[in-house]
């Protein structure tokens, strides 16, 4: 039963990922079409839009899940999925994995196409180039240091995407049983969420961070590892405490 829950889940989010690959299309076009007419500012717009997609991308999957959660507690169709014989808990968790595949999926395509477009630059403009070898000259530190780095923020820019999913769920579920209504408040969603990321953010700043001798992959995940831990937790604990609040507090 978790497997459909999570393929309609997918199916509702199908037009957004539409959207976005779209973009990202048009994006790469526009890329290779810069190399091929020698136009560098047109490659280094297309650049910077690919990055950008990126986090727009994430942002959108969050107000994506956030509206759908919203139409479930609100609407009918959302009335008949909660009354359906499968527990809460088994509904916000096919949420939580679909945004598991939803941002792993952005974060695959994000590198695979940053690799490509390396790529062809490379074979367009200096066959010798190397992209990791240019940044750590010019940054004073080793090939290694730069390539954990670039790992370091992708993996933590999906945690931190996790965590505000999760916050955003919470809010809403929590707005919806403070209004004593199916369609919650908006204007409490947003301070709650606020309130509790500035909250989450404080924490992060006060945890340790484990000393590595070394720059690798996993020496980076190992430094950040209380921090992955803690998103983790408060994810899984957010999205649980969600199941709770539409079982005992809310009626749909």
């Amino acid at each position: 039963m978790m497997g459909k829950l999570i393929k309609y889940e997918i199916i509702k989010s199908k037009l957004v990922f539409f959207v976005i690959g779209a973009i990202l299309g048009v994006t790469e076009i526009f890329y290779i079409l810069g190399l091929t007419t020698d136009d560098t500012e047109m490659v280094g717009l297309s650049a910077g839009f690919l990055v950008i997609g990126f986090y727009c991308g994430l942002l959108a999957i969050v107000i994506l899940g956030l509206t759908n959660y919203a139409k479930d507690l609100n609407e009918k169709c959302g009335y008949m999925c909660f009354m359906t014989p499968v527990s809460s808990y088994k509904i916000i968790y096919s949420k939580f994995v679909v945004a598991l595949i939803e941002s792993f999926t952005a974060v695959a395509i994000f590198i695979t196409l940053g690799l490509i477009d390396v790529s062809l630059a490379s074979a367009k403009y200096d066959k010798d180039f190397n992209l990791l070898k240019s940044i750590a000259k010019y940054m004073g530190v080793g090939v290694e240091r730069v390539a954990s780095d670039f790992f370091g923020i992708v993996l933590l820019s999906v945690f931190r995407f996790l965590i505000l999913y999760s916050i955003v769920f919470f809010a809403s579920s929590v707005a919806a049983a403070s209004a004593n209504s199916k369609g919650g408040n908006k204007f409490i969603t947003f301070f709650i969420a606020l309130a509790l990321f500035i909250v989450f953010i404080l924490i992060e700043e006060m945890l340790p961070t484990i000393s590595v001798s070394s720059y690798s992959v996993m020496s980076r995940v190992l430094r950040d590892l209380p921090t992955i831990i803690f998103e983790s937790l408060m994810s899984i604990g957010l999205f649980t405490l969600c199941g709770k609040i539409i079982d005992e507090q809310i009626s749909l």
